[in-house]
């Protein structure tokens, strides 16, 4: 672990912004900004720490996509910080630039230096992780609750973020990296199984919020993640058992909302605890499946012209 960070050492500050990122997401999405400012302040003490102790690429030497990103976000900070001097209130106008502000030097963080796969693969596997673990906490915390309506406003979930849209999102952002975890032959077996559970966790909470910009941004996501991920056979292959778990708790997810409408006390706090349940149980089977079938193919890896059929299958499929 030390020979890896050592040539990346760029992880172990991006492993601390993820730190932040995950204590934030409880704390209302890191608002207000008493909450999020402080670790505004500590990610610039990040990466005014990786430009003095790093080799910093040459700028010719970062690919065009990069340049161009990186000036593009930087102008739009500019042009929000510039905007306070015709904003009609000027603190919030600040507040704005610096959020954008904290948005550039994140992703400079973790943009400018280069990483290893397996490094980057540990600050990713953590943010995924950790989500996972908040949303799971998330649907324990609805389904135990006196009153599970006070997660709620109407009958769309607003927490963690305060906001229906905004909590939908940040459980989808974790259950793409979930997908291509559970979908990757270099992970290990049960931790493919884990992150198999955590996705059909994260989709079905985020399904409590009833967020229609999730429903429709889903299915585009999904195939962007078929047709520019690699291993896209491996990837539908992983969504099956997912979606098909996340499907099967459709219902019991759906009646907290219908219960939430009927504003009885006690048929909201069953609706709650039968969709936890069900939820919970079909995750940990989603889990065991591929748990058992990665498991299997590290054991047993299956002959060239077995996998090629596989492969040709899959493709008609």
């Amino acid at each position: 672990m030390l020979n890896r960070l050592r040539a990346a050492p760029i992880t172990a500050p991006t492993l601390v912004a993820v730190g932040v990122f995950l204590a934030w997401i409880p704390l209302d999405g890191g608002q207000p900004l008493t909450r999020w400012a402080p670790g505004a302040i500590l990610f610039l003490a990040l990466l005014g720490l990786a430009v003095v102790a790093l080799p910093l690429p040459r700028w010719a030497e970062l690919p065009v996509a990069l340049r161009v990103a990186a000036l593009a976000l930087a102008a739009y900070t500019a042009w929000s910080f510039a905007s306070i001097a015709w904003a009609d209130d000027g603190g919030v106008a600040l507040e704005g630039a610096d959020r954008t502000l904290l948005y550039l030097v994140t992703f400079l963080l973790f943009a400018l230096w280069p990483q290893r796969p397996d490094t980057a693969a540990w600050v990713l596997g953590l943010w995924t992780l950790g989500v996972g673990v908040l949303g799971t906490i998330t649907l324990l915390r609805v389904g135990l609750a006196a009153d599970p309506s006070s997660f709620f406003d109407g009958d769309r979930m607003i927490k963690p973020a305060g906001y229906a849209n905004a909590a939908a999102a940040t459980w989808l952002i974790a259950f793409w990296p979930a997908v291509t975890f559970a979908a990757s032959g270099r992970v290990p077996w049960f931790l493919r199984g884990i992150a198999t559970a955590l996705a059909v966790v994260l989709l079905d909470v985020a399904l409590l919020s009833q967020s229609r910009g999730s429903v429709l941004a889903l299915p585009v996501c999904a195939l962007l993640l078929v047709a520019i991920v690699p291993g896209r056979l491996r990837t539908i292959a992983a969504l099956i058992p997912i979606l098909g778990a996340a499907a099967l708790a459709l219902r019991k997810v759906l009646d907290v909302g219908d219960a939430l409408d009927g504003r009885d006390a006690g048929a909201i706090k069953d609706a709650a605890s039968s969709a936890t349940t069900t939820v919970l149980v079909l995750a940990v089977l989603a889990g065991i499946v591929v748990a058992a079938v990665a498991a299997w193919e590290t054991l047993r890896p299956p002959a060239a012209e077995t996998a090629a059929r596989v492969r040709r299958a899959w493709t008609i499929v």
